[in-house]
């Protein structure tokens, strides 16, 4: 059996390309409907590729849990999600203060 975990760089030179991020929200948004807080398990996560497409377009609320056979993969994926909830935080907090800013106008 292929270690998956040994092979990261192929994982992340051939996912960058696997899909196109505005037909992927558009599936969320238009095909899917996705509207609601949803429960998304995705066996075979790898280091969380999809994850991190939805985390970005699917309603707040929502979770993802993602299982993988690779321990390698799934601490590359920890080490990601820890880098998107700090950017999520300070975008969040960006956008506070730019509404806060534009009120005080």
């Amino acid at each position: 059996m292929r270690d998956w975990g040994k092979e990261s760089e192929y994982l992340h030179s051939t996912r960058r390309h696997l899909w196109n991020n505005d037909y992927f929200e558009f599936l969320v948004k238009c095909v899917w409907k996705i509207d609601k807080p949803v429960k998304i398990i995705d066996f075979g996560c790898g280091y969380g590729y999809l994850a991190q497409l939805f985390l970005s377009i699917i309603p707040k609320g929502s979770t993802y849990k993602g299982i993988d056979i690779s321990e390698q993969l799934i601490e590359m994926q920890k080490k990601s999600f820890m880098t998107i909830q700090r950017w999520l935080v300070s975008r969040w907090l960006i956008l506070m203060l730019t509404n806060q800013l534009q009120n005080m106008m």
